[in-house]
């Protein structure tokens, strides 16, 4: 039962984490900031590099833009880990298998107990 009683407060603490990170969002400065700095540089970037080498370099450009746009969406995402959506952790369905085990363990040890081992 002190095993029980272990397990259950270590999956207690972790639950606890998961909703510390899972409530804490990305702080609105840091997402403005970021954002805006990312696009400022890709502006500039832009008026630089078709300055000096010509719309040859624009598909490099779009491709890069693309991808530092996308890192940054992720980054955003990634703030909020539990939601229900497509990308998201899925909580519930670890949940559920916390549960199950829980009571696996739970029914296991009534049977030891049952029979005096």
């Amino acid at each position: 039962l002190r095993s029980i009683n272990k397990v259950v407060d270590d999956l207690t603490g972790a639950w606890g984490a998961m909703e510390r990170i899972g409530n804490t969002p990305l702080p609105f400065a840091y997402v403005a900031h970021l954002r805006t700095t990312l696009v400022l540089y890709l502006g500039l970037w832009y008026v630089s590099m078709l300055s000096r080498f010509g719309p040859v370099v624009l598909p490099g450009l779009l491709l890069t833009s693309w991808a530092l746009l996308g890192i940054e969406a992720a980054a955003v995402e990634c703030s909020s880990p539990f939601q229900r959506k497509p990308n998201h952790l899925r909580l519930g369905r670890a949940c559920s298998e916390v549960a199950q085990c829980v009571a696996q363990t739970l029914a296991e040890s009534a049977c030891e107990e049952a029979r005096g081992v």
